[in-house]
């Protein structure tokens, strides 16, 4: 839901197939937003939630970035992500939703 669905559900989705993590450790994992676009000059600048990723991570991409605090900003483009999984030899489902705003899931 919202207008970062995209890229949120592919971050998702590549830390639970990829990195192995459940769908909890998934939505709890850091994320980006949507980038601003200068529209004058093209210029994308990345947003990412505040104090989620080491400095010199966000140093090391070479691109322009804005940390994001919940308190200063409303969240935009952020994308928002519900997702159940089922262990294959339990049967057992797990949900999880996204934790920045007002939301759960249940899984049953």
């Amino acid at each position: 839901m919202g207008s970062g669905l995209h890229q949120r559900t592919f971050q998702g989705l590549l830390n639970v197939m990829r990195f192995g993590m459940t769908v909890d450790e998934a939505i709890d994992a850091p994320d980006f937003f949507l980038p601003n676009t200068d529209p004058a000059t093209g210029q994308m600048t990345f947003r990412v939630p505040g104090g989620k990723f080491p400095r010199e991570v966000l140093d090391g991409t070479g691109y322009a970035y804005d940390e994001i605090y919940p308190m200063e900003a409303r969240f935009g483009g952020e994308g928002l992500w519900v997702a159940i999984s089922r262990d294959p030899d339990t049967g057992e489902l797990r949900a999880a939703s996204h934790n920045r705003n007002n939301s759960a899931a249940v899984a049953y």
